[in-house]
This record gives structure tokens, sequence and C-alpha cells, in this order.
């Protein structure tokens, strides 16, 4: 029977959990109820764990969209996990009675959790938490009756304090090999419900084995169909562990990203690279820190979702996918031509999107992002635009492309590269106002207008090429 590292002790889970959420195995099968559930949709936090993979990293997922079988490889800590080995508290813990951080108590576990993993996360314990670092950390946890002040507080307080590692200076052994269950390479593989393999080759012979195996990554909206549709997927072929699909390779023109690379490692790379804050301060804003820890750029990218983060960036820089067929050839495809409609993509069933090149930014290019959402964290796009634009010494306009989210059935492109050519940014601006407000046609939803949407789309275009000083009068 496979086993979970769970709260510093191996626990056994029955081979027909594995295809379940994390949340339910926690309390309907092992009793560890301090773990809520809330939206089961992975926007309200109450069900945050905390986990820490065969590398060491630690992070936060939201256990009601989290498969059982996708976290048999991590560490698993919940609330319950973190008292100290005497029973003393947590500090954070401590900290939230201190500071009354918590009122009716359902959404206080996932606070908890998160913030305790904030902690855990720092690389000098010493080191202060900053507001925003505080503000992150409890950005995917929804709170609707103490706010958010004396549980910050807390957090704040409970920084001051002796850290308490929730983990296990060394890792658990198991006493049944993990490939039994969850790797795709083992003989057992004919009958097994979670398949993880490791290496793309292994990924290849089990499509060849289980050509019906339910495909996944991170499952941050996959699971959707689980919890809001009540679907039941009795196989599962998880490739977020793919070491092919893993990496990030620099070239000297080009990122070559894997597809199961997740957000959270997008972000700490484009972190690093000034010239590239549209991607960091976009990915900052995408979902939550439990979203970001298991989300992929592969599946945002080929859920083709027309509100999806990603795409709008990729498709301004002029990105291209590599595509892995299951015979395993690979052919390569502008990400312009990959949208065909609402929801439906050049993917055919038998590939998945397994890379992607973003061409370098030359010199005198500029990437800016503009996201309009209800809240500012954790929430969905009204609306999402990029602008490339890339200009001369003599700041006459050479390239001009714009990425777009929400403003059509698909994620899309506006090339003005060749109507700008040799234009001041003045005349860029006017031209591309006139073009957007031609070109697009917006639908109204609970998000946003059609208006609104159009107006967003125009005004961030605008922001991007109007010089310092330029009075934006056509903007309307």
């Amino acid at each position: 029977m496979p086993q979970l590292r769970l709260n510093q002790q191996l626990v056994s889970v029955p081979d027909n959990r594995l295809t379940t959420s994390l949340l339910d195995l926690l309390r309907e099968t092992l009793g560890y109820t301090g773990t809520k559930e809330g939206c089961a949709s992975g926007d309200c936090g109450a069900c945050t764990v905390m986990h820490r993979d065969a590398a060491g990293q630690i992070s936060t997922c939201n256990s009601c969209i989290t498969p059982v079988g996708a976290v048999l490889a991590d560490e698993v800590v919940t609330i319950e996990g973190l008292r100290g080995s005497d029973g003393s508290l947590h500090p954070v813990q401590a900290a939230m009675i201190a500071c009354q951080g918590s009122q009716c108590g359902f959404c206080t576990p996932g606070f908890v959790v998160s913030m305790a993993a904030a902690l855990a996360r720092r690389a000098d314990p010493a080191q202060p938490l900053t507001r925003t670092d505080a503000d992150t950390a409890i950005a995917g946890n929804l709170c609707r009756c103490t706010g958010y002040q004396p549980i910050l507080n807390a957090l704040e307080r409970a920084a001051t304090e002796p850290e308490q590692n929730p983990f296990p200076t060394t890792p658990l052994a198991t006493t049944t090999p993990l490939a039994t269950t969850t790797r795709a390479t083992a003989a057992t593989d004919e009958t097994a419900t979670y398949l993880q393999p490791t290496r793309l080759a292994d990924y290849l012979g089990c499509r060849e084995r289980h050509p019906d195996a339910r495909l996944v990554a991170g499952t941050t909206d996959a699971w959707l169909e689980v919890t809001q549709g009540y679907t039941d997927i009795a196989q599962i072929l998880d490739i977020s562990r793919i070491e092919e699909l893993r990496g990030i390779e620099v070239h000297d023109d080009r990122f070559v990203i894997g597809a199961a690379v997740t957000l959270a490692e997008l972000f700490d790379f484009f972190a690093e690279r000034d010239a590239y804050s549209a991607w960091s301060d976009t990915l900052h804003r995408f979902g939550s820190p439990q979203i970001r820890a298991r989300g992929t750029l592969g599946g945002n990218i080929a859920n083709a979702s027309p509100i999806a983060d990603t795409p709008p960036l990729l498709l301004a820089m002029g990105a291209t996918l590599i595509l892995q067929h299951d015979d395993g050839s690979t052919r390569r495809i502008p990400l312009n031509t990959f949208y065909q409609g609402y929801k439906v993509t050049a993917l055919t069933a038998a590939e998945i999107v397994s890379a992607v090149e973003v061409p370098v930014l030359p010199p005198q290019a500029q990437l800016f992002a503009r996201k309009y959402s209800k809240r500012t964290e954790d929430d969905i796009s009204s609306v999402l635009a990029v602008v490339y634009s890339r200009a001369d010494a003599n700041d006459r306009m050479l390239e001009l492309r714009i990425g777009l989210g929400g403003v059509a059935a698909t994620p899309l492109v506006v090339d003005l590269s060749s109507q700008v050519t040799g234009a001041t940014a003045q005349h860029a601006v006017a031209t591309t106002q006139a073009q957007l407000q031609t070109l697009l046609q917006p639908i109204s939803d609970v998000r946003a207008s059609a208006a609104y949407r159009l107006a967003m789309a125009r005004s961030a275009c605008a922001e991007a090429l109007s010089p310092p000083g330029l009075r934006l009068e056509h903007v309307s």
C-alpha cells in the first residue's frame, strides 16, 4: 500500500484514494479535520497545507485541488503538524492568539499554515519579514470576519520568534517503493491509478499502455472538474515531474522553458532579470502562492483560457511552442497560430506542450504589462494587456506587438509593426488607439463590461507607449 509522509509520520494510503483530493484523504480517511473545505476551487485558502519536495523546497498548496498521488514523493504538513515535539504551539499559532487574529476560526488553519510556510522559506531566519512579504504570504487566504490587520500583526510578531521547523531533519524512508504506485516505469503500472513518470521515455511508454489516462500537470484548473463538476477520474497520468519538461535553458537569443516549470519557478527566474519586470509583476498577481507553487506554464498555455495570464506575455514576445508527440517526434509552431477558437488549440490528441521558446529582448526593446482585476491579489484577470515595443536610437518605432487576454474568445496578439515603423511614440499611441477600437470586440460578463475591457486595453497601450509628460487626451 502506498504511503504518505505526513506530519513527520508515514501513513498508509488506500489505492483508491490516489485519484481523490488530498483534502478528502486528510479529512475523511485520516481524520485530520483541521484542514477545511471552503470554496473547493483553490480560492479561499482554508484547505492550505505545506509540503517540501525532494529538493528541499518548501511551499503551500490548496489540498482541495491537489490529488493525493501528486504529493506522495513529498512531505506534507497540516495544521496539526505544526506543534512542537513537546506539544508547544508554533510561533505563528501563539502570535495569532496574542494578536487576536481569529474570530470564527474557519479560515484560521489555512492562514496559520501559509504564515508558517513563509517563515520556513526564509533563507535567514533572523531576517525581518517585510510588509510586502507578509502580504504575499497570505494573498491566497481569505478572511470574512477578523480583518487582515491582526493577522498581519501576528505574522510580523511570529517572525521575531525562534522558528520551529515542521519538517523532519532527515527524510522519512518509505517501506513501499514509490515506483510501484506513482512511477510509470514500474512493472505494476498496468493496474496503477496514479502514474507519475519522471523521464520522457517513461511517459511515452505510459501513454502507449494507458491511452485513456487523464493527463494533468499542476491540476489547479483541471481538478475543478472533480470538485465542481463531480467527475470521477479513474486513472491519472501526471506529467509535472518529467525531468525533460522541468528546466529553463538560457541561450544568447532565447529562453527555452519547460512546460512543467511552475509559475513560482518562472517568477523567480524573471525576478532576477530587470528587463523582464513585466513578467515578474504579472506572475506576482497570478492566483496565489498556493496556485503558483503547483500551476505550470504548459498547463496555462494548453488550457486555452481566454483570460490566461501567460499567453499575452508570450504572444507579445513572439514565442514558439515545442509540441511532443506520443510517437517521440516533436514539432514547433508559433504561439500566435496555436489558439483556434474558444478552448480549441492546434494540439492533436497525441501531443502535449513540452517547452516554450521565448526570444530574448533585443536592445531598445521594452516589455510592459498591465493586469486589471476586481481584486489586486488572487483574482482572475478582467483584461491583461502586454505591449512589446522596440525603437531605434532616435526613438522611432521599429516593432510593436500587443498581447491581450480577456478581449476575445482566445488570447490574441495585435501586430502593428508595419503600421508604426518609423513613427514617433506619440503617433504610435494614436495609431494603436484607433486600431484597437476597430479590431477588438470584447463581450460583457460578470467580471467586466465590453466597454470597460476595450477602454482598459486602450489605456494600457497608451500608458506603455506614451513618453513621460505626454497628455493622453486621445484615451476616452
